[in-house]
């Protein structure tokens, strides 16, 4: 085997196990367990609770029903996501391979794979593994539709339905879907308008197709895109910190993650750049386009859609200009290039690496939390969940069963849960997430004047989301 293919094995390799370490390594997260219990409940109840509280489509949940049935293990759905994650990296590969070289298409794959947030992101059962697989195959066909001229008719068809049902998936998977299609339709509007025709009329399709969505999706609306109160009043900043949240997660910044993201906009703003020379006239440069039109819309509409995994495309966005500027680079100044890459490789290698083997920066414990309520609690125990959103993920460890729980799912009134906090001579507090649903801290408040500690367990990590605090009160 040749030094070449070596590195290349290597690279797949690496990327391939931190993947795996990722995706079935990590706790189940809260989201996932609820996307689990949700695809358990009749359709009825499925749909109104996606309408009410969900705020997304039901293509996924509707994809899971059929495999509840099977009693099937949490890894064989991380499973299907690590399969998906691994068909995008091929597919961003592919696309950049066809609109530049191979080469930049190895780079980009690679990078991709070894950006934090879609490691960490795509290994989830939840939309955003799925929703990236679609975007990214509906790239890949619009490509092949528009860089080979020798496609007989019948195979040219065939891949505009192939190209249509992605939009479609991408629609009824996740919302963020009308931001990548839209991005394709301006791109072949100002840049190949032999396909703008077509593209709009499969676009048109779609839309009649989902229009049995559009009441649910108007009641959502109403309240969906503002659960990340971190970022109102600071929609500038959230714009500003973007590239380190959409690459890294950096949604609360110290010193050090601000210097991150000033090297990130400098990589991705000199990246873009050398992609606008190098091919200008491709779809690679609107790859991130769905990020921009987000936020956008975020400002226009007031909502606070700056979080992490809203931008998902940006990160791969940026993985595949990065292929295209050092593949630019290996053509005109290989010395630089070489330089380039090692310092590049070797920093998302490390970025990487900590993020994936250090434990701070995985989910909640809820393994862990599960194990302290089995063997501390007794019967007559009343298990307070501030907030409720740990429900599902302690049912799934079989945490809670037989015990009363008194679960917190928005602002609670003093007089509704005092009197259960009173009734129990033991409560177990669980706070995970607390201030966007208990920002007054009733429940802690009221149980610390009328009980006495007796027991606190406290489990932290990096990111202050997946901080649960653990304590028992008694009379």
């Amino acid at each position: 085997m040749n030094a070449s293919r070596l590195f290349v094995t290597a690279s797949i390799a690496l990327l391939v196990a931190l993947r795996a370490v990722e995706t079935f390594g990590r706790p189940l997260q809260v989201d996932e367990a609820y996307t689990l219990w949700y695809a358990h409940l009749p359709l009825h109840d499925m749909f109104v609770r996606l309408a009410m509280r969900d705020v997304h489509p039901p293509l996924l949940f509707l994809l899971l029903r059929p495999l509840d049935g099977l009693a099937l293990g949490d890894g064989v759905y991380r499973a299907i996501a690590f399969a998906l994650s691994l068909a995008s990296l091929w597919l961003l590969f592919a696309i950049v391979r066809m609109w530049f070289d191979a080469r930049a298409g190895f780079i980009a794959a690679v990078c991709a794979g070894l950006i934090p947030n879609l490691i960490f992101y795509d290994s989830w059962i939840r939309m955003y593994a799925l929703f990236d697989f679609e975007a990214l195959l509906s790239v890949w066909l619009l490509s092949v539709l528009l860089t080979r001229a020798d496609l007989s008719a019948n195979l040219r068809c065939a891949l505009w339905l192939g190209w249509t049902i992605c939009v479609a998936a991408q629609w009824y998977t996740d919302y963020l879907g009308f931001m990548s299609v839209a991005a394709q339709l301006v791109f072949v509007a100002f840049v190949r308008r032999d396909a703008f025709a077509r593209a709009l009329a499969g676009t048109a399709v779609v839309a009649i197709a989902w229009l049995p969505q559009l009441p649910v999706f108007a009641q959502q609306t109403r309240f969906g895109g503002t659960a990340f109160e971190v970022f109102r009043g600071r929609e500038g900043l959230a714009v500003t910190l973007l590239p380190g949240n959409a690459i890294i997660g950096n949604m609360h910044p110290s010193a050090g993650e601000l210097a991150q993201d000033a090297i990130l906009w400098f990589w991705l703003v000199a990246a873009f750049a050398v992609t606008l020379v190098a091919a200008g006239r491709s779809i690679l440069p609107w790859l991130a386009a769905p990020s921009a039109l987000l936020v956008v819309f975020s400002l226009a509409s007031h909502k606070l859609l700056y979080a992490d995994r809203y931008h998902l495309l940006l990160a791969y966005g940026f993985a595949a200009w990065t292929g295209v500027a050092l593949s630019y680079a290996w053509r005109r100044v290989p010395s630089v290039a070489v330089t380039a890459t090692a310092v590049a490789g070797a920093a998302l290698i490390a970025l990487a690496a900590v993020h994936v083997l250090d434990p701070d920066f995985t989910t909640a414990p809820w393994p862990a939390v599960a194990a302290i309520l089995r063997s501390q609690t007794h019967p007559g125990d009343l298990l307070a969940l501030d907030q409720g959103n740990s429900l599902w993920v302690l049912q799934r460890e079989h945490a809670i069963d037989d015990r009363a729980v008194l679960a917190v799912f928005g602002p609670p009134r003093a007089n509704d849960v005092n009197g259960h906090l009173d009734a129990a001579r033991r409560v177990f507090y669980v706070g995970f997430q607390t201030p966007p649903v208990d920002p007054e801290q009733i429940v802690y408040d009221h149980l610390s004047r009328t009980k006495r500690p007796v027991a606190v367990w406290q489990f932290t990590r990096t990111l202050p989301e997946e901080h649960v605090l653990v304590e028992l009160f008694a009379r």
